[in-house]
């Protein structure tokens, strides 16, 4: 999977963790290390250059992972993967939930793109947090073009009719979904267009 990882460079250590614990894993790229370019204030003559390559960093991931507290660029770049449609994972500290630290609402943080918010005070557990949502997160591991409805058909389950819209990539076969109250496969069908963004966060992709 590519990952664009924004944050800030006053955040530079933890984007370093993140990156290097992905990586670690294998089967993740980074689309762009913006920590190898450092500090820009005193460059101007590589501001256009390296904002278009950011943007096209995000364009070319596949999920974008916004670090807590981020500045003015690391929310210009969720802005982006917004537009882009690019699934999203937040990770922060609990006292920035709502405003990145930033003393008001975000209220693009609850955009529908953004699958997963973690608040967590240990820096430390940011990667492994990551990569957990990342491995049981339906909307990142099969984020595609097609869309697909899912919905539990067992009539004693309590989520009985849940509906869930997902997108898979069209180079892939559509997952099997236990449902999380039963344990049973969900049903699935192609929809010719979503019928909402939402995602069911509980969902869990069956083992192949």
């Amino acid at each position: 999977m590519k990952v664009y990882i924004a944050t800030t460079l006053g955040n530079v250590a933890l984007q370093n963790a993140m990156r290097d614990a992905l990586m670690k894993e294998g089967h993740h790229t980074i689309t762009l290390d913006w920590s190898e370019i450092g500090e820009l204030h005193d460059r101007p003559d590589l501001w256009t250059t390296v904002a278009k390559a950011e943007i096209d960093a995000v364009r070319k991931a596949d999920l974008l992972i916004l670090i807590l507290k981020g500045g003015r660029g690391a929310h210009i770049e969720l802005g982006a993967a917004l537009v882009f449609d690019k699934p999203v994972i937040i990770v922060g500290p609990e006292d920035q939930y709502d405003d990145g630290g930033w003393g008001y609402p975000c209220l693009f943080y609850h955009h529908p793109t953004v699958i997963e918010r973690i608040f967590c005070d240990d820096t430390e557990a940011y990667p492994s947090l990551v990569s957990q949502t990342m491995r049981e997160h339906p909307g990142v591991s099969f984020w595609g073009n097609t869309w697909y409805l899912y919905e539990c058909y067992n009539d004693k389950c309590p989520d009985s009719g849940t509906l869930i819209d997902l997108r898979i990539p069209e180079e892939k076969d559509p997952p099997d979904i236990i449902c999380p109250r039963c344990g049973t496969f969900l049903h699935y069908e192609e929809l010719l267009e979503p019928r909402s963004q939402a995602h069911y966060p509980e969902v869990k992709v069956a083992a192949p």
